[in-house]
């Protein structure tokens, strides 16, 4: 196998060596026209075998949007909050952090009622239930609202794309048995917030 060594002016050396097993083709790595700074790694660039220097794990960007219109709803389907944001990602790849704190206020008419919250990748549930907030009365309460800012969080692994705009929405959906019931979310013109934070 072979390769090119690099002697100290000490005696020992460093080498570089071939693959160990026989690549399917002639294969090259050209390297980065820069020495790149203090933290960077040495990764591929959008073109394999380009090298490039660049951030590993890092957050690369964090956007953020509120909202603060009320939204009533008496339905028991999913409906939008009102509270969306927007990222354009800066590397193909990467994975969306995303944190919501959702105002809602709900109003119980029967035992079983309550509801829950999820977050939506461009109006498409990418988040297993473990990422959707859910809340019900007991029968031992009766006739009692809740009024609260509830805090939903993920990390996105689907895969995104540089220069690709894409949005994260919440919804709320109304569960009710016999007697109707009413949600709102941002009730009173009370403030919403989502967090969206690139991880590189």
């Amino acid at each position: 196998m072979s390769k090119i060594k690099l002697k100290h002016s000490s005696g020992n050396s460093m080498s570089i060596g071939a693959p160990a097993t026989n690549p399917a083709s002639d294969l090259e790595l050209k390297l980065p026209a820069t020495v790149g700074t203090a933290g960077q790694v040495l990764q591929n660039s959008s073109t394999a075998g380009t090298l490039e220097f660049g951030n590993a794990g890092k957050i690369l960007q964090v956007v953020y949007g509120t909202y603060s219109t009320e939204v009533d709803s008496t339905s028991t389907s999913w409906v939008d909050t009102g509270l969306s944001q927007a990222i354009t990602p800066l590397k193909t790849g990467s994975k969306i952090y995303v944190l919501v704190h959702q105002q809602i206020y709900c109003y119980r008419h029967d035992d079983g009622q309550g509801f829950a919250l999820k977050i939506l990748q461009d109006s498409t549930t990418r988040f297993d239930p473990a990422h959707t907030y859910e809340h019900y009365f007991s029968s031992d309460t009766s006739y009692v609202s809740v009024r609260e800012r509830y805090s939903l969080s993920t990390l996105n692994v689907h895969g995104v794309s540089a220069g690709t705009s894409t949005t994260y929405k919440v919804q709320m959906y109304l569960h009710q048995t016999s007697e109707s019931g009413n949600i709102k979310a941002q009730q009173g013109g009370a403030y919403s917030m989502i967090t969206l934070m690139e991880v590189g």
